[in-house]
């Protein structure tokens, strides 16, 4: 995150618009909330910011391996 000036919540917010199984021809989308109008800015513009780079994309991958055996199963 530090390398390339990205905070965990961009991190978190482009990953999940653009990394995800989610799917925007099947209508999914990200619903945002935030407690001030600022934050509302700061997530709108951090999701028009793209795709995260591959270095960052292979450290969340990296630390999904890690959690993975902890991590709820909300699917079937």
């Amino acid at each position: 995150a530090e390398k390339h000036n990205l905070t965990l919540t961009e991190i978190a917010l482009r990953w999940v618009s653009h990394h995800s199984a989610l799917k925007r021809e099947y209508g999914d989308a990200v619903i945002i909330g935030a407690s001030s109008v600022k934050h509302i800015e700061e997530n709108m513009n951090d999701l028009d910011k793209g795709p995260l780079p591959n270095e960052v994309i292979e450290a969340v991958d990296a630390a999904w391996e890690v959690a993975r055996p902890f991590a709820a199963k909300y699917h079937h």
